[in-house]
């Protein structure tokens, strides 16, 4: 395969072990091949929980998620979605009742949960979802896919979330500004977070790493 890393209208063509990935200005990857969107971290429920622990949080912060979701999955219309972890941010709330309604306008849809260590709901619960759970890794060759990224490369290249990554851009003078972003090792990669209301790891990638910086509605190399 002789194509590289390029720009599109809707992302970042990635070319990784001979296949090529996506990466949206939505935070996820769509391997088109495959017809499968790989989300991770969307820490849903987080801002009801703070909401109920007496933080400000305002109530719409709780529906974005949802919307974004919405335009992801009508861009893409995968045939399976694969959730790198931390789908739910802690114990249920409400809005897992929105995302079981959410998941049941998608019944066609395979769903791939590879558990997070923010997953701490009941299996039944996650079941009841239709969610196929996968403690660990969850193999499609020549990618495994986790949560936490992987130290054994013999599984498969390792796509995985957790981290949170981003990096700090400067501008003229002394503005910085930290933005989102894919990074990608000779070893693996790890995806921004989905979710809206999380925070960010400042990464210090190496020279053979690539990293890709996710802004308003594009996604460039840095």
């Amino acid at each position: 395969m002789q194509i590289q890393s390029l720009p599109t209208a809707a992302g970042y063509i990635h070319e990784v072990c001979g296949e090529l990935l996506t990466l949206l200005p939505q935070k996820a990857i769509y391997w088109a091949a495959k017809k499968i969107l790989i989300i991770s971290d969307l820490h849903l429920g987080k801002a009801t929980h703070f909401r109920k622990h007496g933080l400000p949080v305002p109530s719409e912060v709780a529906n974005y998620n949802f919307l974004d979701l919405d335009a992801l999955m009508l861009a893409t219309q995968p045939k399976e979605v694969i959730l790198l972890g931390d789908l739910f941010h802690s114990k249920i709330n409400s809005e897992w009742e929105a995302f079981r309604q959410w998941r049941c306008q998608h019944e066609g849809i395979a769903f791939h949960l590879v558990m997070g260590n923010h997953d701490i709901l009941k299996k039944q619960t996650y079941h009841d979802c239709q969610l196929t759970m996968h403690a660990h890794t969850y193999q499609i060759l020549p990618f495994v896919f986790s949560h936490e990224p992987l130290n054994d490369a013999t599984l498969g290249y390792n796509l995985a979330g957790h981290i949170h990554p981003s990096v700090k851009v400067m501008g003229k003078g002394r503005q910085s500004i930290k933005l989102s972003c894919f990074h990608f090792t000779p070893l693996g990669a790890v995806l921004p977070a989905f979710g809206n209301f999380t925070g960010t790891c400042i990464i210090k990638p190496e020279k053979t790493d690539d990293v890709f910086l996710i802004l308003e509605n594009s996604v460039v190399k840095m």
